[in-house]
């Protein structure tokens, strides 16, 4: 029978596994227990490990950061006064050359340059303004003159509203009297015709209104 696992599961000489008898705490025994081929209990589920090499990456780290600090050498500068010991700066490396101090020329090359840039914009900027009065002038003298206003007649305008009216009213009379005279020789109308008959007393009053008999035509003075 082999070692127990952490979940209590042997393995007996058939190769099957199972979990052994016990003694429960009332003194009774608790008879063995046949696990399912296969199965894994929780406890013995094999723990992830790390691999070898983030294991040695981790350990690496850890050195790095446990390490003392390594102070950094102190950078040397020459002296102006002769047979001075050159002085230190902290920090810097020892033996390097100096830093040199850019040159004015290039200061003054950027200035030029940016006073050329300037000087073009400039120009540029008179140039758009010159086209742009050009436009407009050229615009101005190609605009037409306004025509003159016509005066109205406002006195044939009534008159003429007055005439349409009419013809309005005695075109929409005499539709309806044809359809009256359908509907009285036994003719079947459509519910839109029907309304237009109703309307007849209706337009005949409006052309009564304007001075019109009810056929339409001028009433005698």
């Amino acid at each position: 029978m082999s070692k127990p696992s952490n979940a209590g599961i042997v393995t007996d000489a058939d190769g099957q596994r199972v979990i052994p008898e016990s003694r429960r705490p009332d003194g009774s025994i608790r008879p063995a227990i046949k696990v399912r081929p296969g199965y894994m209990p929780p406890e013995d589920v094999p723990k992830y490990q790390i691999p070898l090499y983030r294991r040695k990456a981790v350990a690496a780290e850890a050195e790095a950061k446990t390490a003392p600090e390594t102070p950094t050498p102190a950078r040397t500068i020459p002296s102006a006064v002769p047979g001075a010991a050159p002085a230190t700066v902290p920090g810097a490396v020892p033996n390097a050359s100096p830093e040199v101090e850019p040159s004015t020329s290039a200061s003054s090359t950027a200035a030029k340059n940016a006073k050329r840039r300037e000087a073009r914009r400039k120009a540029a900027a008179n140039s758009a303004e010159q086209s742009e009065a050009k436009a407009e002038s050229k615009s101005d003298s190609a605009s037409p003159a306004e025509p003159p206003e016509v005066p109205v007649d406002t006195a044939s305008a009534p008159a003429e509203d007055r005439d349409k009216k009419i013809r309005g009213l005695k075109k929409k009379l005499k539709q309806a009297k044809e359809l009256q005279t359908k509907r009285d020789g036994g003719e079947s109308l459509l519910p839109e015709q029907i309304a237009k008959v109703i309307r007849i007393s209706d337009l005949t009053r409006e052309l009564e209104s304007l001075g019109l008999g009810d056929d339409g035509e001028e009433k005698e003075k």
